[in-house]
C-alpha cells in the first residue's frame, strides 16, 4: 500500500471530521440559545449524517479499500477528539465566567 495514499486518506478524514464537528457544535449552540427549533436542529443533523454516508459511498465507488477507509475513519476520530477537547475547554471557560459573575 502506498503511504502517500494513506496519509491523504487520514488528512481527508481529519479535515472532514473538523468541518463536521464544527458545524455540529454551531448547530448545538444555536439550538441551546433558542435560535433554532427542534425540527430544524434534527434536519441539520440528518443532512450532515447523510453527507457522511454519501462520502463513504463515493469512496467505495471510487475503489477505496478497507484500509484507506479505515485510515480516513481514524482521521475522523482524531478530529472528534480534538473537537471534544475544544468544547470541554469552552464549557469550562463559560462555567468559570459564570462563577466569577456570581460573586
Amino acid at each position: 500500500m502506498n503511504p502517500v495514499v494513506l496519509i491523504a486518506a487520514a488528512g481527508v478524514g481529519f479535515a472532514g471530521g473538523l468541518a463536521y464537528f464544527h458545524m455540529l457544535w454551531r448547530a448545538t449552540k444555536a439550538h441551546a440559545a433558542g435560535r433554532s427549533d427542534g425540527l430544524a436542529f434534527g434536519m441539520m443533523i440528518f443532512v450532515r449524517l447523510a453527507a457522511v454516508l454519501a462520502v463513504l459511498g463515493a469512496a467505495l465507488a471510487l475503489g477505496a479499500g478497507a484500509l484507506e477507509i479505515g485510515v480516513a475513519m481514524l482521521g475522523f476520530l482524531a478530529a472528534r477528539h480534538l473537537s471534544l477537547a475544544r468544547a470541554r475547554r469552552a464549557q469550562g471557560a463559560a462555567a468559570e465566567k459564570e462563577r466569577s459573575h456570581a460573586h
